[in-house]
């Protein structure tokens, strides 16, 4: 290999090794024992190239990075701007990949809170608990879920499977969104460096991963609520119109909450975030 050639292939390397150790599950999370296998056949995989790939960089003339950091600070020059779209692309499959693998139920609340509810709606039958029956729970994520059903009914997706993979697909898609804006937020607020570290690591954690792509308001909520802490901190700096920034943010937040009534705790940091900044047309958009 020439000299010209090795400088730029040691940052292509840096971006191979760059998610390599966030993707080590130092626990295993999962109950389920498929998961389990998924998460070790990951670990082995990636602990058994760690350190080929920097022997590899240093053969090149360059310098192995120590840390996750230093190596996702370097990753994106050789990714491109492109880079962070095919992390949230990973985020979303991976989370789809663990659902496949598990299948059936991760908590009762998917089942009772959103797919009997919504299947009820699509076919007729289901189980009505009685949170439904006295009104204490909305119809959104069951109607935007019924919605789904009845377009893979109406493709001839009838099996069981089939409308699981259908639920799950799109919720890994949201997930693929939330890793999208946390990497936007992290990089406005303390640069690409931990911009790369955080969207890994929402990426690849397998804790999270066991629920990303479950229909649960706990998991659906985070999406609508990173997207709220990125306008805010916009409208705080102002990097675009208080107006215009409080007025998504709030959108945002009080999506959140139909989601999950239990993220209204979230209303009070971004609240107070743009009173102590004194972003007062920011605070009145977002109340509105």
């Amino acid at each position: 290999m020439s000299a010209d050639t090795e400088v730029p292939v040691a940052p292509s390397i840096h971006a191979s090794i760059a998610p390599a150790p966030a993707l080590r599950p130092d626990r295993p999370y999962a109950r389920d024992e498929l998961l389990h296998e998924l998460f070790d056949a990951i670990h082995g995989v990636v602990s058994g190239q760690v350190d080929e790939l920097a022997e590899r960089i240093t053969a090149l003339g360059g310098v192995a990075a120590g840390t996750v950091a230093v190596a996702a600070k370097a990753s994106e020059a050789a990714f491109g701007q492109g880079g962070v779209y095919g992390l949230a692309a990973l985020s979303g499959l991976l989370a789809l990949l663990v659902a496949v693998v598990a299948r059936g139920r991760t908590h009762a609340d998917e089942v009772f809170q959103v797919l009997e509810p919504a299947h009820r709606l699509v076919f007729g039958t289901g189980e009505v608990m009685w949170e439904w029956r006295e009104g204490l729970r909305n119809w959104v994520v069951p109607g935007v879920v019924a919605g789904l059903l009845k377009i893979a009914d109406a493709l001839g997706l009838q099996h069981p499977y089939a409308l699981a993979f259908v639920v799950a697909l799109a919720c890994a898609a949201l997930q693929g969104v939330a890793t999208l804006a946390l990497f936007r937020w992290v990089k406005e607020r303390d640069g690409e460096g931990p911009a790369w570290v955080a969207a890994l690591l929402h990426a690849t954690w397998g804790g999270w991963l066991i629920y990303a792509a479950r229909p649960l308001s706990d998991a659906l909520t985070l999406v609508p609520l990173v997207g709220a802490w990125l306008w805010t901190h916009r409208a705080r700096v102002g990097t675009r119109s208080q107006t215009q920034a409080g007025a998504v943010a709030g959108v945002l937040l009080g999506l959140a909450v139909v989601l999950r009534y239990g993220s209204a705790v979230h209303l009070l940091a971004p609240g107070l975030a743009l009173v102590l900044a004194r972003r007062w047309r920011a605070m009145a958009a977002m109340a509105v």
